[in-house]
């Protein structure tokens, strides 16, 4: 009996052992995983490429087999099974973004809220062909859009209310009309009808004769995504009011609302085979229906954040899901159990301060992280993990042997830059930590939030003195040590520089 139970705890330990040594294996994974390519395709002059940038957009090659993600430093293909990075296209950063493949999938159509629209060969990666689009382009309308229709010999673009079509082939510009543009437009996949939303309504556009066809109302809060099925016999809508519509085409009639979203509809997609209608929210939830009966099918919850786009793959048992923050999710439509996650974009950095020594940049994030990284190479080499939430400042120590980190749940932190361990964490700010800062011989902190500074002993963590003014007004965000150390100066949010006596702690000058 002892040698039995003897023989099932080692089983078991070896097991937690194995187990452990997998979860610390996927770790290190994940960390070499996410910044493997900070060399690819440089611009010209650049030493390195620090994170692959966060997610603008993504699109399936027609065969299934990769799929593009355009980030805010370019176009990167993954092999869909893999995820290993096949090619990227560089350069092509924008806040907003759209592209589409050809049919055929030898041609890549991008656009980022300009003038020009560009083509690009898949196999080569090479520029094609530039449309230029009308000058009368309103830079703070941010909605941006561009299609391949029909066989793909024609590219439709939707752009501060323009409609425009070009022909691929001739790459001469075939016609235009404009339209009141809202939250969301899209072209149906034969290009014959237009798509667009405007506050609670949706309105259809006849392409060929530039004029409304119908509207369909129906929603009770502004309508932020419209989706037309494969065969462009049916449209889903989805609104603010936390619910989807789905619309006859032809005849214009309501077929059936979809319910159980908690917040508002971000994003649509309709399978291949039409049977199902993907939908993403705001509540952080992506949730599979029925397109014909309106019944839930299953609800995918992983994300932590809104969601940006979901994506059926091109064979339907496949979709890809992103949120705010940008991380992407490939799931298992039959299961609904996440296939595999890609975890190379990330989110723009808040924050970045240079070592003394020029060799490695610190950068704070949204992920709730303050990342190390080697200057030469933009090699990840720490990633430092304490913050609750966003971190929105870093700054290096004179001597560049501490990391201060202030961010969102009000704390400051003190790292130490070598080992990554954390030294200290600093309370008494009431609100979020706006910035850092050392003073310049490293024995002071600064920490600076809406309402006050405080100032911190950097070796023992013990708060020195607190600066406030006004509570009806505020600090801005610009923060700055005089060179001796002796002052402290801050902006006003009312069009104020504000600077006090570091020892004394008086206001000196307003």
């Amino acid at each position: 009996m002892r040698k039995k139970l003897l023989l099932v705890f080692l089983v078991i330990g070896i097991g937690g052992i194995l187990l452990v040594l997998r979860s610390v294996s996927m770790n290190n994974r994940t960390d070499a995983f996410i910044y493997e390519t900070p060399q690819m395709n440089l611009p010209k002059g650049a030493k390195a490429r620090i994170g692959k940038g966060r997610i603008l957009d993504v699109a399936y090659v027609p065969d299934g087999t990769q799929f593009a993600v355009a980030s805010s430093t370019g176009i990167w293909f993954y092999d869909a099974n893999t995820l290993e990075v096949q090619a990227m296209l560089p350069g092509h950063s924008g806040i907003e973004f759209s592209m589409s493949f050809s049919p055929d999938g030898k041609t890549l159509a991008t656009v980022n809220g300009g003038k020009t629209i560009h083509l690009w060969d898949t196999e080569t990666l090479k520029h094609k062909t530039t449309f230029i689009r009308d000058t009368y382009l309103r830079p703070y309308f941010v909605f941006d859009y561009v299609s391949f229709i029909g066989d793909g010999k024609t590219l439709a673009s939707i752009y501060s209310g323009r409609f425009d079509l070009w022909n691929v082939a001739t790459n001469t510009h075939h016609s235009e009309f404009h339209i009141s543009t809202g939250m969301n437009t899209v072209i149906s996949p034969d290009g014959s009808v237009l798509a667009s939303s405007r506050d609670k309504v949706v309105h259809l556009w006849n392409v060929v004769r530039g004029k409304e066809r119908r509207e369909f109302k129906g929603h009770t809060k502004s309508v932020k995504y419209v989706a037309f099925s494969h065969d462009g016999k049916m449209l889903a809508s989805g609104s603010r009011d936390n619910t989807i519509k789905l619309w006859d085409i032809e005849t214009g009639e309501h077929k059936i609302t979809l319910e159980g979203h908690k917040e508002s509809v971000e994003c649509l997609d309709f399978s291949p085979d039409g049977k199902t209608l993907a939908s993403g929210s705001h509540d952080h939830t992506v949730r599979l229906w029925d397109v014909n009966t309106g019944k839930r099918k299953k609800t995918l919850k992983k994300h932590s954040d809104e969601l940006r786009k979901v994506l059926f793959s091109p064979d339907g048992k496949t979709l890809l899901s992103y949120s705010r923050k940008s991380n992407l999710h490939l799931w298992d439509v039959t299961s609904g159990k996440i296939k595999n996650t890609l975890r190379d974009h990330f989110n723009f950095a808040t924050s970045i301060s240079l070592s003394p020594d020029g060799l490695t940049l610190v950068s704070g994030s949204y992920d709730k992280t303050v990342r190390l990284w080697d200057v030469a190479t933009g090699k990840h080499k720490m990633a430092l993990k304490g913050h609750r939430d966003v971190v929105l400042s870093v700054s290096y120590s004179p001597d560049g042997l501490t990391i201060a980190s202030g961010g969102i749940d009000k704390t400051v932190r003190l790292w130490d830059a070598t080992t990554g361990k954390q030294k200290k964490t600093l309370k008494g700010h009431a609100s979020m930590v706006h910035r850092v800062l050392f003073n310049s011989d490293g024995n002071l902190l600064a920490s600076q939030n809406d309402l006050s500074i405080r100032l911190w002993d950097a070796a023992t963590g013990k708060q020195k003195n607190i600066f406030t003014r006004d509570p009806h007004k505020y600090f801005n965000r610009g923060l700055s040590f005089s060179p001796d150390g002796k002052i402290i100066a801050v902006q006003g949010n009312d069009a104020t520089l504000l600077m006090w006596d570091v020892t004394t702690g008086e206001l000196k000058k307003t």
